[in-house]
């Protein structure tokens, strides 16, 4: 089966996509400091731990978002993706296969990632979400979270 994955640069027919980067950029968010600027979004980093901390407790058997890669069902949802958290189009859509389906690999729904509605309880409704995400709740568009590789099919822009 294929799927949809963005990246940053176009990639040639049977580049591989390692699993980790996502949690390689988190692990490498900085301290604020009052007079520097640091890497990092502290709210991106809370959901990713809250995230963690659910997968742990209650979803262990699911890959890790730290240790994964990502991609998405259909062209449909990646493009829906893409218009939401890459609004300049920076990335680049490849058709991707999984190198090793034997791998964890895990269907969420995407929109449980995006942040919580303003004004209401953070950790809360973050966790509520992690909840959802791990139970693999079949509302809005999905996206895979595998340990395999990506094998790249073809660029598609």
């Amino acid at each position: 089966m294929n799927y949809f994955h963005l990246t940053p640069i176009r990639l040639a027919p049977g580049s591989i996509v390692q699993p980790g980067n996502w949690g390689r950029i988190i692990r490498k968010y900085q301290s604020p400091s009052s007079n520097l600027q640091t890497f990092g979004n502290a709210w991106l980093m809370a959901r990713e731990l809250i995230f963690e901390s659910v997968r742990a407790a209650q979803f262990s058997a699911k890959p890790s978002r730290l240790d994964a890669a990502f991609c998405c069902l259909d062209e449909a949802s990646a493009r829906a993706y893409q218009n939401q958290a890459d609004g300049a189009q920076i990335q680049t859509l490849h058709e991707v296969e999984l190198v090793d389906p034997t791998k964890p690999t895990h269907q969420a729904p995407l929109p449980m990632v995006d942040y919580p509605p303003p004004m209401t309880p953070f950790i809360e409704q973050t966790t509520l979400r992690a909840v959802q995400y791990w139970s693999g709740d079949p509302n809005g568009n999905q996206e895979i979270v595998t340990l395999s590789p990506l094998r790249v099919v073809r660029a598609l822009d």
